[in-house]
């Protein structure tokens, strides 16, 4: 629902659409912006590059007040460097350059420590570029 959700945003062709469709598509995206804050699954959205383009409501109380606006930094900079961090980076860059969705690649936090997650990585192309929407699922010990 959030991949097809985000997709539509981008490419939603508001000039050409009646005023009342705009208007009906405001009130949807309202609602799905409403259902999207209330997910307990952490998400987060970033750029081709690995930039951070948006956070979950979820993710923000995980990562704590000190952490909650990480946009435009470094994705990779929350996970521990401990990690095999060369090889998610290929995966990562994999999905954003060929659109293979990657289920399945275990992340740990660096803060706080210890919280591990399985990510799922899927590509979002749009005109402003590929973004990379990742589903963070707590892993359990």
């Amino acid at each position: 629902m959030l991949l097809s959700y985000l997709l539509i945003q981008e490419h939603s062709p508001y000039p050409l659409v009646r005023t009342s469709s705009r208007e009906k598509l405001r009130r949807q995206q309202s609602e799905i912006e409403t259902i999207l804050s209330l997910m307990p699954q952490p998400w987060l959205l970033a750029d081709s590059s690995g930039n951070i383009l948006r956070i979950s409501s979820a993710l923000e109380n995980i990562l704590g007040p000190s952490r909650a606006n990480l946009t435009n930094t470094p994705f990779f900079s929350l996970f521990s460097t401990a990690q095999n961090r060369g090889e998610f980076i290929r995966i990562y860059l994999e999905t954003a350059d060929n659109s293979i969705p990657h289920p399945g690649v275990n992340l740990t936090l660096a803060d706080p420590p210890h919280t591990h997650f399985v990510a799922t990585l899927s590509s979002l192309p749009s005109s402003k570029g590929t973004s990379v929407l990742i589903l963070l699922t707590p892993k359990l010990a």
